[in-house]
């Protein structure tokens, strides 16, 4: 991401969740999202995106992406686990099966020149 001095890693890491079975009621929905969203920002010191499904979809999903720091002496780590069990429990408090914890390998494209057009 230019202008952004980014950690030294290719993972990314996805958190998603939903309202399974349709529990929550759209307030209810709201705090879930918010709730997460404070706690991707406390933990996570490069947070790469937040997405929503559309307001017309039939079901309701959220989804942040960061992008994981190198590991220091199990300090990741640490911080990881704290931020899995705390998602865990507010799975629990919003009557929520799970949340997805996804890590992927990230690959960067680099840029090729591109020929300017020629205006007529």
């Amino acid at each position: 991401m230019p202008g952004v001095n980014m950690p030294d890693t290719n993972e990314t890491v996805y958190i998603t969740i939903g309202n399974n079975g349709d529990e929550l009621t759209q307030r209810a929905w709201s705090a879930f999202c918010e709730d997460v969203n404070k706690l991707v920002h406390e933990f996570c010191d490069y947070v790469v995106g937040v997405w929503f499904s559309a307001a017309s979809a039939p079901n309701q999903n959220a989804c942040w992406a960061f992008v994981r720091v190198a590991s220091v002496d199990g300090k990741r780590e640490a911080r990881e686990d704290l931020l899995k069990r705390s998602l865990s429990i507010l799975a629990g408090k919003y009557k929520q099966d799970e949340i997805i914890w996804s890590v992927s390998q990230t690959d960067y494209i680099s840029a090729q020149s591109y020929p300017e057009s020629k205006e007529e």
